[in-house]
């Protein structure tokens, strides 16, 4: 039987070895080492094979020890679970996370703390604060009512106005306060007192209309302005100025504040003023509840550089003043375009 058994041969030349030799006669290799070898060389591939393996998941993330275990961390690995949850916490369940807010708001959800604008389902919605249909620009002050009729009080460029007339939804407003005392002119010469050259007229369509707004200065509306002459000495009044500011008139005080006829009904020749029941009408204070004299644009019955005024007590001063004197108050009027 052992006849029939195959000739070992030498696992290195393949000769045969003649037998159980384990020493091929040929090479001389020793083929009682080739198991041992072999096992070595497949351990080192098994072991070469694994370590790539296991590399490659230690890069992806993987941790051979359970989470919360004492096995070292690798640093700047991400995890799965936040610092801020139980270390204990199973690995197959979520971390625990903030309820999300729905897509669909309810009735009783809270708006964002950063948000001012209310939800879109709102019942109740707020109106907006500033609309642009109803609300005047920034730096323009609240606009007057369309509906302002004589006699109104409104507010315009920062200071309170009375209204005088309303024609073609214009208005003529004149101040309800006298706003500083200043002189007519600064010249002595007759010819250098009418409004058209006076330094008030020069002062009012100049440094007090550029005090006012953009907003406000396009609703002031240039004006033809007319200055008569006296109608009691018949002193010449001024050229007609196309103006954005000016005073009052002899013939507007008494249109607009009263008229009990004597501007063109002179009592006597010896009258120099118009003092009747609308006296009180006519005077004005500075803020301070004290009456003041104002400047009328109308040349006065004065030779020489003279205007025009209004008295303290509210009487019309024909006579008037020389235009260089300090102390007269002015009260600028214009028309307003809606």
């Amino acid at each position: 039987m052992d006849s029939d058994k195959p000739t070992p041969l030498c696992k290195n030349c393949s000769a045969g070895l003649g037998g159980p030799k384990v020493i091929c006669p040929k090479c001389g290799y020793d083929n009682a080492k080739e198991p041992l070898a072999l096992v070595m060389q497949i351990a080192v591939a098994l072991a070469t094979g694994v370590g790539t393996i296991a590399l490659v998941l230690l890069m992806l993330g993987w941790s051979p020890w359970p989470s919360g275990g004492d096995g070292p961390a690798i640093a700047g690995t991400p995890t799965d679970t936040p610092t801020d949850a139980p270390s204990d916490a199973p690995t197959s369940n979520p971390p625990t996370q903030p309820t999300p807010t729905p897509t669909r708001p309810t009735d009783n959800t809270t708006p964002p703390t950063d948000d001012t604008t209310p939800p879109t389902g709102d019942p109740t919605p707020t109106p907006p604060t500033a609309d642009p249909s109803t609300t005047p620009p920034t730096g323009d002050p609240t606009p007057p009512p369309k509906t302002a009729k004589v006699g109104d009080i409104i507010q315009f460029g920062g200071h309170n106005w009375l209204v005088l007339d309303v024609q073609g939804g214009k208005m003529l407003i004149v101040t309800e306060k006298l706003l500083e005392a200043r002189r007519f002119t600064n010249s002595q010469r007759e010819d250098m007192s009418t409004w058209e050259r006076s330094g008030v007229r020069r002062y009012l369509n100049g440094d007090f209309y550029d005090s006012f707004s953009e907003a406000d200065k396009a609703r002031i509306a240039e004006t033809l302005v007319t200055t008569a002459d006296n109608p009691w000495s018949g002193k010449s009044g001024s050229p007609d100025t196309t103006d954005k500011i000016f005073l009052l008139s002899l013939e507007e005080v008494v249109r607009y504040f009263g008229d009990s006829g004597q501007l063109n009904n002179r009592p006597s020749s010896d009258t120099w003023a118009i003092s009747d029941q609308y006296n009180e009408a006519r005077m004005a204070d500075d803020g301070s509840e004290n009456s003041f004299d104002w400047w009328l644009r109308s040349p006065s019955c004065l030779s020489g550089a003279s205007a025009a005024v209004v008295s303290f007590n509210g009487a019309i001063n024909l006579q008037g003043f020389h235009a260089s004197i300090d102390g007269c108050y002015i009260r600028p009027a214009l028309w307003l375009d809606p």
